[in-house]
């Protein structure tokens, strides 16, 4: 339901840009009207429509190639690029086309490293970058490379890590750094190794409620707690510890409630809340 509803004022707001003259076409239009395809694609995704989202995301590429040629080294169109391909390497996967994803993920990986040698002080470049070793090691996963995989997957840890012990009162490094923890908790879970992932999740789950206590306020962080302790919960239901699952899913549902109380224009939340409703139901049959 959220997902049309989005898909609703997204598409509104393609109208409006795709009804623009071409003689009021500017880079700014052109780059929204690029975000509002990507928006589809993220949408069609959603959906299970892979090939729309594919389709979607291709067309926002061309436009973001466009205005990167039209604005060659600057920041914004080599970033907007870097994120394209990586949605339709997202999208690729999904439809099992291997060398192709695998192809839009190295064109992105390339452009975020070109990035951050043009910016190597940018805290934006630098957290892209760890998210794209990140990627990287998704991919190998998929593939059943495993080495490869945990490889990437250390390098985007370690890389992430020297920037958050770097800056520690730096909330955005912290962050970073957590999001960089639980992916490789999940590639330990996934390749085997529950008892690391679950030792993984309380460490980070440790870090968040320190960090919170320094920072009541902060929603993005009580967000990520959420996330993690959610994580604990499907962790304890593959591990058939029902009764640990559903306390770490309510305890994580709470949170999102008060989250969607504070903000309920916020779609992510409410999804997640959807989410956590109804695997908590799972725990308790």
């Amino acid at each position: 339901v959220m997902l049309s509803v989005f898909d609703k004022l997204n598409e509104k707001t393609m109208e409006h840009y795709d009804s623009l003259p071409e003689t009021q076409l500017t880079d700014e239009s052109e780059r929204k009207r690029s975000s509002m395809l990507n928006n589809r694609g993220d949408i069609r995704f959603g959906q299970g429509r892979f090939d729309d989202a594919l389709a979607a995301y291709e067309q926002s590429l061309v436009i973001r190639r466009r205005l990167r040629e039209a604005n060659p080294n600057t920041m914004e169109p080599m970033r907007d690029e870097s994120f394209s391909l990586e949605r339709i390497g997202d999208a690729q996967l999904a439809l099992g086309n291997f060398e192709r994803a695998r192809i839009a993920y190295d064109a992105s990986f390339q452009t975020r490293r070109d990035l951050l040698e043009l910016n190597s002080g940018s805290e934006i470049e630098q957290n892209a970058y760890g998210v794209a070793l990140a990627k990287k090691g998704e991919f190998f996963l998929t593939r059943g490379q495993i080495s490869k995989a945990a490889e990437q997957f250390r390098a985007a840890q370690t890389f992430l890590k020297k920037l958050a012990d770097a800056e520690p009162r730096n909330v955005g490094r912290q962050r970073s750094l957590v999001a960089a923890n639980v992916r490789l908790g999940a590639f330990r879970s996934d390749a085997g190794n529950p008892s690391a992932a679950e030792a993984m999740c309380a460490q980070v789950r440790s870090r968040l409620d320190e960090l919170i206590r320094k920072h009541p306020n902060h929603m993005l962080l009580k967000s990520d707690l959420s996330a993690v302790i959610s994580r604990q919960g499907k962790l304890a239901m593959n591990q058939s510890q029902l009764g640990a699952a559903e306390t770490y899913f309510a305890a994580s549902t709470g949170i999102l409630e008060r989250l969607v109380e504070h903000d309920p224009s916020n779609l992510d939340w409410k999804q997640r809340l959807s989410n956590n409703l109804s695997e908590s139901g799972h725990a308790l049959m």
